[in-house]
């Protein structure tokens, strides 16, 4: 198996994070699913640089302040995390790139636990969803160790993002 590198990000509004509807075509991995936008690194990119591309390909715009938080990495894969609050001119500027997806749309810890979460995504948000809150709530951003103290998600994580 090759090994993969990824960056998402959750970008943050009035205390909704916005997702990405994957489109609904049977061939791909979770059809008709939400998920956090970003993607795969292309060769010789650094995670900053792939995130902004995906974001601009999925939704149109990368905002202006994109915070690392850090990565997960076993054998098969690695993800970077980036976490970026946007402000109500920033909001305009995020449309459905085209060949991207079904829909794009801030959401609610809650009303998107309620929706049909890629299997990471789901993990993610409802092992972390008071984490998570908080940091909504108090306009700060985690980091990577903060999110590593429950050893039981993290060790959930890694057996479901890589098949472990």
């Amino acid at each position: 198996m090759r090994f993969r590198k990824t960056a998402i990000a959750i970008i943050v509004n009035d205390n909704k994070i916005l997702f990405i509807k994957r489109d609904n075509i049977p061939t791909i991995a979770e059809p008709d699913k939400w998920q956090l936008p970003g993607g795969h690194l292309e060769e010789g990119e650094t995670p900053i640089k792939a995130l902004k591309r995906e974001l601009v390909e999925e939704v149109s715009y990368s905002p202006k302040k994109i915070h690392y938080i850090g990565s997960l990495k076993n054998k098969v894969r690695e993800v970077s995390i980036f976490w970026s609050y946007v402000d109500k001119n920033e909001i305009e500027r995020f449309k459905l790139g085209p060949l991207e997806g079904q829909e794009i749309k801030f959401m609610t810890v809650e009303d998107a636990l309620n929706k049909r979460l890629t299997s990471n995504v789901k993990l993610y948000l409802s092992s972390y969803k008071d984490i998570i809150k908080k940091h909504l709530y108090d306009k700060t951003t985690p980091d990577i160790d903060e999110l590593k103290q429950n050893t039981k998600f993290i060790r959930l994580l890694f057996l479901k993002l890589f098949n472990l």
